[in-house]
């Protein structure tokens, strides 16, 4: 109890064996309900409130020196692994609460740690917050200023920002996730030192982003963190692979706070289905297959731009179907491609942020999860390449080596043993070995350099295929697979799959063998929606793969297999 004079009061609440909240993989999330009354005199109840609060100190640490901008929690500085946030549909009161948990839920299960709420959105509503504060899941918050200049110069306009920023800070600052509040998206690249048509004046810019809303959120939430813009405090925003000519390899010429990238991919042929007839599907370049591209550089639309990367990397599909399968194997391609490289940099690299992590509707986009909530592949492969341990490799295809790097986000150092095994396309083995490795925590570190000369001299670079497994405590940690060719010059045989359906509590456990190497192999229900707990992996002839399947609807062991379908990077296209 205490008095309140002149309009304010301050009391001190003691917690007894407080527990902090950690983000996720670091923690657990305990979470603590504030309850306060204002009474009037005689003790009559006039007002109460309850707010949930997570006991933390969240730091943003700007670059300095060698090191990059990067989150620290509870003083230890962590790897920021996630997405972009934008809205997750274009009517908001479609929306529910039971739609955010599962998207978060989504994040949660691939190994993520941050979300970016990306300025060109809304504030979302506070399920969303709270399926953080729950998950662990780190917001970067962007007030709602994006890719566009602003009249800073009008005070009724800058008195109206001060009324948004003041409202969406003192509703949502007990959130123990948000991880930083952030003035805009991208602004700082369209400002000069003068206004014209396609650039704000700077000082306008420092006046609203530098200025008054860092004032409003040092007066409204002084605790919590603020930069005026993304990339203006020292993250990358990088689109040259997507809007620029480059290729996935570019990625690996950069470190720092990757906060944006991406590349796009199309949606799985269900999610096409909703938006097109038969005639629409004649190709991916068809009129309305083009209007749901939303993005083009040039005179070369989205879809053109995907099909161009495809065939630099793999072989033309054979279908209109294949062609939305292999999309989504090329877009998890190389984000996997930028995401391991910054693993292995750490700590010259301490965020990974693709974008983006969901849709605002069915079409074509860079998510990794569509707009029904179907996991594309490279939301299956997030979760490897953002596994707690990784075990990756840096390919050096003139010289056939790679560098092995191991790479651990866990809080104690840990031992482990890494196995090679170098097969040739049948899956035989050629060579392997393993070794003992240190896994020390939070750090990155080369731990061999494989060199492969030998073996690619008498079967050729793309005549090879090298696994890389790490075991630690008896269990597989992290797997990979290291190419010396581009996958388009493989030349892979029908692997042979033998299916084995079992009926468990959850569902149905789909075992897949193989009796040849089969890359990123899916299984697909033909006209229903399943959960599967895996999904584009390899499957070899010495390591069958077990798969939970859980259908959306109720589904018969008989029904479930003549539904089911397993393919893999050769049925994609012609053999």
């Amino acid at each position: 109890m205490f008095d309140i004079a002149g309009g304010t009061g301050r009391c001190q609440v003691g917690i007894k064996n407080p527990k902090l909240w950690w983000p996720a993989g670091m923690g657990e999330q305990p979470l603590y309900t504030v309850h306060v009354e204002l009474l009037g005199p005689g003790d009559v109840h006039i007002d109460s409130a309850d707010k949930r609060i997570g006991l933390r100190e969240l730091k943003m640490v700007l670059p300095q020196g060698d090191m990059p901008l990067h989150f620290e929690a509870n003083g230890i500085p962590y790897f920021a692994k996630g997405g972009n946030w934008i809205p997750c549909d274009s009517f908001n009161n479609r929306v529910t609460p039971e739609i955010l948990r599962r998207y978060i839920a989504d994040a949660k299960a691939v190994n993520m740690n941050s979300l970016r709420f990306w300025g060109g959105g809304f504030y979302e509503d506070d399920a969303l917050f709270d399926a953080c504060d729950e998950a662990g899941i780190c917001v970067w918050l962007d007030f709602k200023f994006a890719c566009s200049a602003y009249p800073a110069f009008d005070n009724d306009f800058l008195d109206n920002v001060s009324q948004e920023a003041r409202d969406n800070l003192q509703r949502l600052r007990h959130h123990p996730c948000i991880a930083v509040w952030c003035g805009n998206n991208e602004i700082s690249l369209m400002t000069k030192d003068d206004w014209s048509d396609k650039s704000m004046g700077r000082a306008d810019y420092n006046k609203l982003f530098k200025d008054l809303i860092a004032q409003q959120v040092q007066k409204f939430a002084p605790q919590a963190n603020y930069v005026s813009g993304s990339p203006d405090c020292g993250d990358t925003h990088y689109w040259e692979v997507w809007h620029g000519p480059k290729t996935f390899d570019a990625y690996r010429t950069l470190t720092g706070f990757m906060s944006e990238f991406g590349y796009q991919s199309f949606p799985e042929p269900k999610t096409v289905r909703a938006f097109t007839n038969e005639e629409d599907r004649a190709s991916v370049l068809t009129a309305v297959m083009k209007w749901h591209q939303r993005s083009g550089t040039g005179d070369v639309d989205g879809n053109t731009q995907m099909l161009q990367m495809m065939d630099r990397y793999f072989k033309t599909p054979k279908d209109f179907d294949m062609t939305l399968w292999l999309s989504q194997i090329l877009q998890g391609f190389g984000i996997k491609i930028g995401a391991e490289y910054w693993r292995q940099t750490m700590p010259k690299s301490m965020g990974c942020v693709f974008w983006q992590y969901n849709d605002i509707w069915p079409g074509m986009s860079w998510s990794s999860v569509d707009y029904f909530g179907r996991w594309k592949a490279l939301h299956y492969m997030a979760r490897k390449f953002y596994s707690p341990i990784l075990v990756s490799a840096l390919e050096n295809i003139p010289n056939s080596s790679a560098e092995i790097f191991v790479t651990s986000d866990l809080g104690e150092n840990t031992h482990g043993r890494l196995s090679w095994n170098v097969t040739d396309l049948n899956g035989v083995s050629l060579a392997q070995d393993s070794m003992h490795v240190r896994i020390p925590g939070r750090k990155s570190e080369k731990v061999k350099t494989l060199g492969l000369s030998d073996v690619v001299k008498k079967h050729s670079a793309d005549g090879i295929l090298t696994w890389l497994s790490l075991e630690v405590n008896g269990q597989i940690a992290s797997e990979n697979l290291l190419l010396l060719a581009l996958p388009k010059e493989l030349n892979l045989s029908d692997p042979g799959f033998d299916t084995t359906i079992d009926t468990s509590d959850e569902g149905y456990t789909v075992t897949l063998r193989s009796q040849k190497p089969a890359l990123w192999t899916w299984l697909e229900l033909d006209g229903a929606d399943a959960k599967f707990s895996d999904n584009f992996l390899h499957v070899t002839p010495d390591l069958p793969r077990k798969i939970l399947v859980k259908p959306s609807v109720p589904m018969g062991r008989d029904e479930l297999i003549s539904r089911l379908r397993a393919r893999s990077l050769v049925d994609t296209y012609n053999a």
